[in-house]
């Protein structure tokens, strides 16, 4: 497998992100510990994936969008 690069973008509502991107027409690829209670989650369309997170991890800028 080659190399990808996954931007990590921190969110103050999960359920309401993953519906925004769900409408754009994102696929839910992965999330912890679950869908109901994620505070991780990966969404993937036409090749582009993002990473998104409730909680700031090691190098992630603290700005919420």
């Amino acid at each position: 497998m080659g190399q990808r690069l996954v931007p990590a973008l921190l969110v103050n509502d999960m359920p309401e992100t993953l519906a925004f991107y769900r409408a754009l027409g994102f696929t839910l690829t992965g999330c912890h510990p679950d869908e109901a209670g994620a505070t991780l989650a990966e969404v993937s369309r036409d090749g582009v994936s993002l990473q998104l997170h409730t909680e700031a991890t090691a190098n992630t800028l603290n700005a919420r969008f």
